[in-house]
């Protein structure tokens, strides 16, 4: 339907309203899909975030590596204490171990199911540290401009 039909104004005013819409919106930084022109990509974003490394385990491998070898070693001990000592000793000594041990292996488990989601986890960590520095630079103008109004207050 020709749109100067419905409403009298001719085609080329028409169009010309539709440039004068896109001209507008070119000044205010859109493009044609609504996104603003000049929109960062997110390769860019997550290179200007903080990187955090506080309090992390940096090699799982050797984390491992480390716990199997000092549980090898302990069961390594038992096996020579154990022939020396009473049957309900020998029991209780095993059923210790085996407990202390499943909890060492279940932490083990969970530090390795966390280092799947280890970049995820940092990047949240990234931007949560990027969050808090832009809360501090916030205050701190807060903070800036009621000094200077109540300085100012005294110049009426």
């Amino acid at each position: 339907m020709d749109p100067s039909a419905t409403n009298g104004t001719s085609r080329s005013a028409f169009d010309m309203l539709k440039q004068k819409g896109e001209a507008l919106a070119v000044l205010n930084g859109l493009t044609g899909n609504g996104h603003l022109e000049h929109e960062p990509a997110v390769e860019q974003l997550n290179m200007e975030l903080p990187v955090v490394h506080d309090g992390q385990v940096g090699h799982s491998e050797t984390l491992l590596s480390r716990v199997m070898q000092a549980i090898y070693a302990e069961l390594s001990e038992l096996a020579e204490t154990l022939p020396n000592m009473s049957d309900a000793a020998r029991k209780r000594t095993i059923a210790d171990w085996v407990v202390k041990t499943k909890k060492q292996v279940v932490k083990l488990y969970a530090v390795t199911k966390w280092a799947r989601d280890a970049d995820t986890v940092q990047k949240c960590m990234n931007i949560t540290a990027f969050l808090m520095n832009q809360n501090q630079q916030l205050e701190s103008v807060i903070h800036g401009l009621t000094y200077a109004r109540e300085s100012l207050d005294s110049a009426r």
